[in-house]
């Protein structure tokens, strides 16, 4: 008997044995599997923490953890362990740790920004415009960057932006993608990679956008049209409180709102560079750029951002009807009669940013102006070349008369104007041309320089500044700006020498490059 449940007795303990080792596996994956969810949702420091309670983390894990980290050198050598764990994040992560051998870091208070070569020249104003836009976007989400520093990398050539991305030829030259918030880190690829350069400080602001909104939401459930609304909505918050429109998106609205002609959301699910072409991708950001203003303009950001916490562990539906009482698509639909009622203004001549690439065969009259009026400006070229200013002027006009409101037509009938001494009326026209296109840099250039000449610094700073946020390597730009922070004076606010000496690095990174 004794023996019998002496024996029972081992069974039982060996069965309880087996049950504990089983549940101790199926926990420690249970675990793992955490960890996993926390990094895909850029959780990082909960991962962390997480990995420092268990065992024999594998190397892969750790590897998909350094990586979203932001440390290569280590994911690398973790992913060598356990190569087949995450192939494609193995070939990244080879290329990036080369790339990052050769890249400058700069640290400003919540950032770290890595680039090489001239885009340096970015890295000495981009700590300042993303340190202001956190604190900025703090007030309407309620965060901000406290444990690590966010990194930003600027890429400077195509092919290692579309490696570091995972954008493909086709994603940039189909919707202008230049910028990217991926693996929990904002990259960019230079402006010098573009013809025409683009507006970068706004740019890396709507990365950092996208950033913060994934930090509240752990990205599973947001909706791709709220997180690109939302973004560009507030891409500007490193100079102002909310973006403004631009003349094109407003003639985007206009144009399409009397037939519903706008992209579909459920198209949009798979994010913008997977739209058709670019003007498909143009309309959509102007629509979802006008329904997250909406949606600011009914709700307090408040109800937003509660929506936006709500989407950590809720569906969109689910979080939409608590928080705004209504489904997507019913707000979808409010939206559409609102936008049909709304008073907007068409702008003749208004264009959208252009992104083609610094190889592509193009000026800004082919990208820019109508053949209609392509043959006048060829002849007014000329004339320019042979200094008939007047002839020029005339034949510029008859240009404008053909493609009314024209940025690229007004700009060189001002530069004919200015050479016929008439000062105010070129002033106006390049005005005019940066209104109409706000991504077309050089009447920038020659307000700065117009404003410089009457002595008017604080004017002249302002132009020259928005042409270096979208052309940063013209070093007679800088030249200007140096000069002009040795004239004016910005009393408890800025520190002119400073300034100044930001300038003069400026210059000295671009003659080095």
């Amino acid at each position: 008997m004794l023996k019998k449940l002496y024996t029972k007795s081992k069974t039982i303990i060996a069965a309880a044995a087996v049950a504990a080792f089983i549940i101790s596996i199926s926990y420690a994956q249970t675990s793992l599997e955490s960890i996993r969810t926390l990094v895909f949702s850029w959780r990082i420091r909960e991962a962390g923490k997480a990995m420092a309670e268990i065992n024999n983390i594998p190397p892969g894990l750790r590897a998909l953890y350094d990586f979203y980290d932001g440390n290569y050198s280590d994911a690398y050598d973790n992913f060598k362990k356990s190569p087949e764990s995450y192939p494609e994040l193995y070939h990244i992560v080879k290329d990036l740790k080369s790339l990052r051998e050769n890249f400058e870091l700069t640290e400003s208070k919540y950032f770290k920004i890595y680039a090489t070569g001239k885009d340096r020249v970015l890295a000495l104003y981009a700590g300042d415009i993303l340190d202001k836009a956190a604190e900025n976007l703090e007030k309407y989400f309620n965060y901000k960057p406290q444990y690590k520093k966010v990194i930003l990398e600027i890429y400077p050539d195509r092919e290692s932006f579309q490696t570091a991305s995972t954008l493909t030829d086709k994603h940039m030259k189909a919707s202008g993608a230049v910028g990217i918030c991926k693996f929990n880190r904002l990259m960019v690829s230079s402006p010098a990679v573009l013809k025409f350069g683009y507006g970068w400080p706004n740019t890396i602001t709507h990365e950092y956008v996208h950033y913060v909104i994934g930090k509240i939401t752990g990205l599973m459930n947001m909706p791709l049209w709220l997180n690109e609304g939302l973004a560009r909505h507030l891409e500007e918050t490193w100079k102002k409180p909310v973006s403004s429109f631009t003349p094109d998106e407003f003639n985007r609205l206009y144009l399409n709102r009397v037939d519903d002609g706008w992209v579909p959301l459920e198209k949009m699910k798979y994010g913008m560079p997977n739209l058709d072409d670019r003007d498909e991708v143009s309309l959509a950001f102007a629509q979802v750029h006008s329904m997250a203003g909406y949606m600011i303009d009914i709700y307090s950001f408040k109800t937003i951002s509660n929506l936006l916490n709500g989407l950590l562990d809720k569906s969109p539906e689910e979080s939409f009807k608590e928080f705004l009482k209504l489904s997507q698509a019913e707000f979808y639909k409010n939206w559409q009669e609102y936008i049909r009622k709304k008073e907007i203004n068409y702008t003749p001549g208004a264009a959208p940013a252009n992104y083609a690439f610094k190889d592509d065969p193009v000026s800004a009259v082919s990208e820019w102006v109508s053949q209609t009026a392509a043959t006048d400006i060829y002849l007014a070229r000329k004339f320019m070349d042979r200094k008939k200013y007047r002839l020029a002027e005339k034949k510029y006009r008859d240009a404008l008369a053909k493609d009314p409101g024209n940025s690229v037509i007004l700009t060189r009938l001002a530069k004919a104007e200015e050479k016929n001494g008439k000062t105010a009326t070129a002033k106006e026209h390049f005005l005019k041309a940066a209104q109409n296109n706000p991504n077309y840099a050089p009447p920038y250039k020659y307000l700065g320089i117009l404003y410089f000449n009457g002595e008017d610094y604080l004017a002249a700073e302002r132009f020259m500044k928005k042409y270096i946020y979208i052309q940063p390597f013209d070093p007679e730009a800088h030249e200007y700006l140096k000069n002009i922070y040795g004239r004016i004076d910005k009393p408890d606010e800025f520190d002119m020498e400073d300034l100044k000496r930001r300038e003069i690095r400026a210059l000295e990174i671009i003659s080095e490059s």
